[in-house]
């Protein structure tokens, strides 16, 4: 979240660990290649982005970043980094959409998910996570100004409306759970 950047230039462990994972979800079912339209939604700081482009040889140019808390800076640093930066809706066909973290912020997710859909092409893959387990809100997630926590099912229920035909699900950091519930 671009609300949580500060000052540091080093990347929290989770961030990280997170940005591996999914680029491994990416490259494993061969989705990502020289010459594929990527688009990144929520993209943040384009970290995420970076590492994509950086472990799967895509030109940043066919990356764009859309983010609606964008700054002009933002924009423009993104930009000079190679990639499109944008804060209103971008044009497509896009063949890979990317959502991390972002349908928890938007009032209406099945609207949403659906305006991203329509930017991408008819084959398209989407790469899709939220913030699991509704029992977990915080004051993080207040914070954050989210408007949900999806259970698995709540969020496989939003792909499977949108006509999205789901090939891998799971999640990450499962094992912060009981942690989390004994605090």
């Amino acid at each position: 979240d671009l609300s949580e950047r500060g000052s540091s230039t080093s990347r929290h462990p989770w961030e990280i660990a997170r940005a591996r994972f999914f680029v491994r979800v990416l490259r494993d079912h061969g989705v990502v290649a020289p010459g594929v339209r990527v688009l990144d939604v929520g993209a943040g700081d384009g970290y995420f982005a970076g590492a994509l482009t950086g472990a799967c040889a895509i030109d940043r140019a066919g990356v764009t970043l859309w983010d609606t808390s964008f700054t002009v800076d933002d924009v423009a640093s993104l930009r000079a980094r190679g990639f499109t930066a944008t804060t209103s809706a971008p044009e497509g066909p896009f063949d890979v959409a990317v959502l991390l973290d972002v349908a928890e912020h938007v009032v209406d997710d099945r609207a949403f998910v659906a305006d991203v859909l329509a930017r991408c092409t008819p084959r398209a893959h989407v790469l899709f996570s939220v913030p699991a387990w509704p029992a977990l809100w915080s004051s993080h997630d207040v914070a954050l100004k989210h408007e949900r926590r999806y259970t698995p099912r709540a969020a496989r229920r939003l792909l499977d409306d949108a006509g999205l035909d789901v090939l891998e699900s799971g999640g990450v950091f499962h094992a912060l759970i009981a942690p989390l519930l004994v605090e």
